[in-house]
């Protein structure tokens, strides 16, 4: 994932101390990674989203990403629901944004 342009105040924060950004993908995976599929592997018992469950953007290291990506060329176990997982980097907060390269 990329910014796609600067932080900016939160709309929904009547308070003013929170910013918002909104996030693109820079490519496509070729099929999601399940958090299952993450959780199973011990190599990501630090990950933030398997230590803290109600994560929506957080910060994954270039070791993890490339763990996620090897994960790619592993076939996906058929009874896992696919949950796609996409790199955000170190965004404190985002809000869904869409565009004509960016479905919503």
């Amino acid at each position: 994932m990329k910014a796609l342009a600067d932080a900016y105040a939160d709309p929904n924060d009547k308070i003013g101390k929170a910013a918002v950004v909104d996030i693109g993908p820079v490519k496509n995976l070729a099929r999601p990674v399940t958090l299952e599929e993450i959780k199973a592997d011990p190599s990501f018992k630090d990950f933030p989203l398997v230590r803290i469950s109600r994560l929506a953007v957080m910060p994954v290291s270039e070791a993890e990403w490339d763990g996620i990506e090897e994960r790619l060329s592993r076939a996906r176990p058929s009874a896992w629901p696919a949950v796609p997982i996409g790199r955000a980097g170190s965004l404190a907060r985002s809000r869904a944004c869409s565009s004509p390269e960016t479905p919503a």
